[in-house]
């Protein structure tokens, strides 16, 4: 019977909700959260797809300077002169090389020095207008010989470049600051001397 009349004298329930404002405020938050999630994945993947672009870039120069050391190690392996070889370029050359390249002699300014990714070996080959199409990448490899001919030289400074910018202009003079990650360009450079000198 107590319980009845204290019940009676507490008159009803109330129960309160969220007002407008509150409900507003917390939307907000609420947004303001998702939107800096977002923005931070989307820089995110900004950061990601230029670090890749970087490795894959910084892989292929080397890969070029390694292609034509090759050359020149097997010059001598074969018993040819080091540059003297039939494969390399008479004189001072721009390259267009890849794994699959026999020589270097078909080399000037109007090379065509885009690369192509074969999707089906995972390999970046000279784009020649073939079926797959072209990649971002630019590879040119130059070939400086201490006397500009191949039959007198002692040594080939080799500059590897490789740049994603758009466009197939490379920068010049290629040094550390005009080829770096934030004008999209990647370099390696190798001095090769003449078989039995210093590597």
């Amino acid at each position: 019977m107590k319980n009845c009349r204290k019940n009676q004298l507490k008159g009803p329930t109330h129960y309160h909700g969220y007002s407008l404002i509150e409900g507003i405020f917390a939307t907000f938050i609420v947004t303001v959260g998702m939107v800096a999630v977002v923005q931070l994945m989307t820089a995110n993947l900004t950061v990601l797809e230029r670090s890749r672009n970087q490795t894959v870039a910084t892989l292929l120069a080397q890969e070029g300077m390694e292609i034509v050391r090759n050359f020149r190690d097997n010059s001598w392996a074969q018993g040819m002169l080091t540059f003297n070889n039939p494969n390399f370029p008479a004189i001072n050359s721009n390259c267009a090389v890849d794994m699959y390249s026999t020589d270097l002699t078909n080399c000037n300014g109007s090379v065509q020095k885009r690369l192509r990714l074969d999707p089906d070996t995972g390999e970046y080959l000279v784009w020649a207008g073939s079926s797959f199409p072209g990649s971002m990448f630019y590879r040119k490899v130059t070939i400086l010989y201490d006397t500009n001919d191949k039959t007198t030289a002692t040594l080939a400074n080799i500059v590897s470049v490789v740049i994603w910018t758009g466009s197939n202009i490379f920068p010049a003079p290629v040094d550390s600051t005009t080829c770096n990650q934030s004008t999209r360009c990647a370099f390696t450079k190798l001095t090769l001397n003449k078989w039995g000198g210093n590597d």
